[in-house]
């Protein structure tokens, strides 16, 4: 009965039971559906809305690197006068070379984000390249640079025109026609430079290591952990993905189909038709958006596959773009969803059977209602616990007291998945634990804050570091139970670290040596740091508010504020210099670089970071006064290191020693620029005296480029470091060449001058003898003459005495004449048509009576026929070189005979006089050519002569255009040869001699009246006597115009002899007065002068010929028989 009844009780438990229990498990689907469908949607959305700011995140950073790419490429380009370093041949001037690639080095040391910075020529050479080997920047060789032309870039780039800028498609190095390993991705940032005239002259190039760039988009894509963020050409390329080897696939053949395009067809449809955007596909959730790297007045090009092949077309600015593309794969999500559908079905599973043991227990009596509702709320708990356990960590404790009750452990009992992380435990291990146990090295104070919880009962909070995890945490503390509390950790770790390097950062920013200044969109200060008070001395409280316009020292000019100004209202960052004013008035330089603060890309603040450069201005202007002082001095400068290596020389020394470039002397040993000895005196003399003394002055040879040494003038001294030891050398000297060139004309100007004095008193005292003796003969014998008694014999043999006295000094005189208008210069050529034939057969007929007194055979061999013998070239000058060579063969020849004649060689005709007399001795072969010598000049026994004749020939021959040498023996004769040119007048036609010279007919003397213009009576007396009984009249005159006179009142007058210099009156003006009115007379000139021009005067005046005084009375008639017989 019993068992009965407690069945129908359970029955109608049961029964009573089912209704709640199935309506509670149908609400629980229902809101479990709910939720999940809530929080799926939730986290799709929360998933968009991180990948919206994911892939937005890269986009300033890219765009900021390449506009400092650009900016540095514009200003470089823009450099003043760059474009006018170039010769005309296009090469960079080497005066600038140097200039120009330290200034490129130092842009690539600065910056350390470009593989190559080059100077392009327009015709593709290469002028300057650093490489920056990997951190170690330097100049490329000459010899190593390339020419590039027809690589896309360069010939994209050439084309711009002035201020366009050329930016390449991101793509991977080529070396040789090969992608360069390890991978380098590249972008060329190119722009043309101008000269003055706006003429194109180059490009300034580039290459940024998109390295950078791509590294910075992979830390970006690095926030989200969730999704896989890519970079995208135009093409769909892959330029960074999250596995390596999809990327750069348009760079190899192998992969050339491997793009996101392929790989997802519908999506890249969507991405490459819009700028931006979000959508979800099958395949997950793609968020996407475009950068547009180029700015206004940039352009692009497809590039080329090849080395040397151009590019497809160019690009503006918004053909050219790249894709940012964030994917989330749907699995990801519907695993998540999937997880939360698990756990829902359980939690509802676990609820239902709660909901029927719930409703069982509101079936059953009010007996059991109490335990039922102490069960309800342990289950509360519990859930509660498990819904803060998603983002906190939450543990369950029991305390722990010694004797004094002070709580000094704790006992797990219960913890979250949270906790778990946060603490490395397990569960199952640490429950039932001590805290201790589980986390060695807890600090009491954890127990001593918990125990005070759990003593008063309040809840608690507080921040604090846990030394066995490592991290800080932000705790919740409240008591639960008697000797029991509930704690909740969020671990702040990261936000403490930050507070620490935002509290690091500021601390830098008070303390740093710079000056900082923050001020709003409009300039006002909002902060100053402490350097800006100590720097201009105005506190943040007096500048705060102000412009920083209250620094400015007015030096500078409105133009450079506003593009400054321009410049950082644009965003972008401005370099430069200003000069300013301290609160005092005190003047100062500073290097300044603003930065505009943004937020949501609009301009919040301006960042101004600023650097006091005062020393350094006027240490830049005394380096550049002292290097203006350097390059421009005359005086070559060398300085060395303390090992005598060369580290640099001026202008002036590459000039003097002959150097193109300064890279021919830099680094090398100062030794090797003198000679052995004089690198001795420079190791072991001179630089020791610098060393000990501090200076030095002396004299050096140094060596030119070819080797070659010159003397110069050197003064030393030695720069010492900043620790006063010594540093380097400093060696100016001067090129003394000229001064010793000077000082050893100068000495050989003074033994020429004693030379010359002593010649010239030998010549004198030989000119005394050469003039006394003949005088002594004629007037001694013309005493004789005047004895009454004297015999006719001895008459004759006397005025022949007289008369070859005469003529020997008639030639002494002639001589004098002659090398005294050499050595002033007043010989001149006159070339006419001259029989050589005919001149040695004249000789030979006026030397053979005197060689035939001697007993000497005098010979004549010519060696052409008369026609060929007619040659071009100065008679008077020819006819004198062979008297002299003749006259000296005869004098010194006393047996034998003497031999003259010529031979053609080729171009010239080379003439001989051979004898067979004396001699010369060899050591006076060459001196009987100069003047004033004699073969033996102090020799008393030499023979007479006055030592010039050989001059005289030597320096006739040189006029010719021909020389003059010798061949003798001492005793067995000598032999004089001269060349002069074989020039032939071809355009006359040539006649017989006999042809060109007419017989002569006896001129009738008795016939004619005779002019003769002479002032001088003993002349005149001299033509009454050998014109006596000779003409029909003779009328004299003393003066040009009485000779003008004479011819007008005598028209019968028939010839003139006339004087040239006369007083009133010359002979030259009286010739051309008279050629006015009568041009058939005959005139002919007579003058004392007997310079070698007079000829050609009296030619010029209207003379017929010329005859030089003293007159030879045989000349006379013969000129005269000439004139009438013409």
């Amino acid at each position: 009965m019993k068992d009965n009844i407690l069945k129908e009780t359970k029955i109608s438990i049961i029964k009573k039971a089912i209704k709640p229990f199935l309506l509670m498990t149908f609400f629980a689907v229902i809101l479990a559906y709910i939720i999940l469908s809530i929080y799926n949607k939730s986290e799709i959305q929360a998933y968009k809305n991180i990948e919206n700011q994911v892939v937005k995140a890269p986009l300033r950073n890219i765009r900021n690197n390449l506009n400092e790419v650009s900016s540095d490429v514009f200003i470089m380009a823009n450099q003043k006068s760059i474009g006018d370093m170039w010769n005309d041949d296009n090469t960079l001037n080497n005066s600038f070379h140097r200039e120009l690639s330290e200034y490129f080095l130092s842009i690539s040391k600065t910056k350390k984000k470009y593989y190559q910075v080059r100077l392009i020529d327009k015709n593709g050479m290469e002028s300057i390249r650093i490489n920056f080997n990997n951190d170690h920047p330097h100049i490329v060789p000459k010899k190593d640079l390339q020419n590039k032309k027809g690589r896309y870039y360069f010939e994209d780039a050439i084309s711009l025109q002035k201020g366009e800028i050329y930016i390449s498609p991101l793509d991977l190095n080529i070396e040789h026609g090969k992608v360069e390993q390890p991978l380098k991705p590249m972008i060329r940032i190119a722009t043309p430079f101008f000269d003055k005239n706006g003429k194109k002259k180059g490009i300034v190039l580039l290459n940024y290591f998109g390295s950078e760039l791509i590294k910075q988009f992979k830390i970006y894509s690095n926030i989200s952990k969730t999704s896989n963020i890519m970079l995208l050409n135009s093409d769909g390329y892959w330029l960074s993905a999250k596995d390596p080897d999809d990327e750069w696939g348009f760079m190899f053949k192998e992969k050339k189909d491997r793009t996101f395009a392929n790989r997802h067809p519908k999506a890249w449809e969507t991405i490459h038709s819009q700028k931006a955007g979000q959508f979800q596909t099958k395949a997950g959730i793609f968020t996407f958006e475009t950068i547009y790297p180029l700015a206004e007045g940039q352009v692009s090009s497809t590039g080329a596959g090849k080395p040397y092949s151009p590019s497809l077309s160019q690009l503006n600015s918004e053909e050219f773009y790249w894709k940012i593309v964030s994917f989330i794969p749907a699995k990801l999500f519907e695993s998540n969803s999937n997880k939360r559908l698990t756990t829902a079905i359980y939690s509802i599973i676990i609820l239902s059977l709660l909901f029927l043991y719930i409703s069982i227990l509101f079936s059953k009596n009010l007996i059991h209602r109490k335990t039922a509702e102490q069960t309800l709320r342990q289950s509360e708990e519990k859930f509660r616990g498990l819904y803060t356990s998603m983002s906190l960590g939450v543990i369950f404790c029991e305390a722990i007291y010694d004797k004094n009750h002070n709580m000094i452990d704790c006992i797990y009992r219960d913890m979250n998945n949270t906790y778990e992380k946060f603490t490395n435990l397990n569960k199952e291990t640490a429950i039932a634990n001590k805290v201790t146990e589980m986390l060695p090295g807890t600090e009491p104070q954890w127990f001593s804050t918990f125990g005070e919880v759990v003593r008063t009962g309040k809840p608690i909070s507080f921040e604090m570091y846990n030394a066995p995890t490592k991290k800080h945490y932000s705790v919740s503390a409240y008591k639960t139970q008697e000797n029991r509390f509930t704690a909740l950790f969020e671990d702040i770790t990261e936000r403490i670290e930050t507070n620490k390097q935002i509290t690091k950062l500021s601390a830098t920013v008070e303390q740093t040596a710079n000056t900082i200044v923050i001020t709003d969109t409009e300039g006002n200060i909002e902060y100053t740091n402490p350097q800006f008070t100590k720097i201009t001395g105005y506190t943040p409280i007096e500048a705060h508010g102000k412009n920083p316009r209250i620094l400015n020292a007015g030096t500078q000019s409105k133009e450079y504020y506003a593009q400054m100004w321009k410049t950082i209202k644009k965003g972008e960052i401005w370099r430069g210099e200003f000069h300013n004013k301290t609160k005092t008035g005190k003047r100062y330089w500073e290097s300044v670089t603003i930065t505009p603060i943004k937020e949501n890309d609009k301009i919040i603040n301006f960042l101004a970071i600023k650097q006091d450069i005062t020393k350094q201005k006027r240490s830049d202007e005394q380096i550049r006064k002292l290097s203006q002082v350097v390059k421009t001095t005359s005086q070559s400068v060398v300085i060395t290191n303390m090992e005598g290596n060369i580290t640099f020389v001026n202008e002036a020394l590459l000039k003097s020693g002959g150097f193109s470039k300064k890279s021919d002397l830099i680094d090398k040993s100062i030794y090797a620029f003198t000679d052995e000895q004089g690198a001795i005196i420079l190791k072991e003399e001179i630089l020791p005296i610098i060393l000990q003394e501090g200076f030095y002055v002396g004299e050096l040879d140094f060596r030119k480029k070819d080797d070659t040494l010159y003397p110069g003038k050197i003064n030393c001294s030695i720069i010492l470091n900043e620790a006063k030891k010594p540093e380097s050398f400093v060696i100016m000297f001067n090129d003394i060449s000229g001064r010793k060139l000077a000082e050893a004309e100068l000495i050989a100007a003074k033994e020429k001058a004693e030379e010359s004095n002593r010649l010239k008193t030998a010549f004198l005292n030989n000119m005394s003898h050469e003039i006394r003796t003949p005088l002594n003969g004629i007037t001694g014998f013309l005493e004789l003459l005047q004895e009454p008694d004297i015999e006719a014999e001895y008459k004759q043999e006397y005025f022949n005495i007289i008369n070859k006295n005469s003529r020997r000094l008639i030639t002494t005189v002639t001589d004098i004449i002659e090398i005294s208008k050499i050595e002033t210069g007043l010989v001149e050529v006159f070339t006419e048509e001259v029989s050589v034939n005919k001149m040695l057969q004249e000789l030979q007929d006026f030397f053979s009576l005197e060689a035939k007194n001697k007993g000497l055979k005098l010979k004549c061999l010519p060696s052409l026929s008369d026609d060929e013998s007619l040659i071009l070239t100065d008679n008077h000058k020819l006819n004198g070189i062979l008297i002299n060579l003749i006259n000296n063969a005869i004098k010194f020849t006393d047996k034998g005979n003497v031999t003259l004649g010529y031979e053609l060689k080729t171009t010239v005709l080379e003439f001989f006089v051979k004898d067979t007399g004396i001699g010369i001795a060899e050591n006076k072969q060459q001196a009987v050519f100069d003047r004033f010598e004699q073969a033996d000049i102090e020799d008393t026994r030499a023979f007479e002569g006055s030592g010039l004749g050989l001059a005289i020939a030597k320096s006739y021959v040189e006029m010719l255009g021909g020389k003059i040498w010798l061949s003798s023996k001492e005793g067995v004769g000598t032999e004089f040869r001269f060349t002069i040119p074989y020039k032939t007048n071809s355009n006359k036609e040539k006649k017989d001699i006999q042809q060109r010279e007419p017989e002569k007919q006896k001129g009738n003397f008795k016939a004619l009246t005779v002019l003769i213009a002479e002032d001088e009576k003993v002349n005149t007396q001299f033509f009454e006597a050998i014109f006596k009984n000779t003409f029909k009249q003779i009328i004299y005159v003393e003066t040009g115009q009485e000779a003008i006179e004479a011819i007008k009142e005598n028209p019968e007058i028939d010839l003139i002899l006339m004087d040239i210099k006369m007083p009133q009156m010359n002979g030259y003006t009286a010739t051309r007065e008279i050629r006015k009115f009568n041009t058939d007379i005959i005139i002919i000139a007579q003058t004392a002068f007997g310079l070698e021009g007079d000829y050609k005067k009296a030619m010029d005046a209207g003379c017929n010929d010329y005859i030089s005084k003293p007159i030879n009375r045989k000349e006379l008639f013969e000129k005269l028989e000439k004139a009438i017989n013409k």
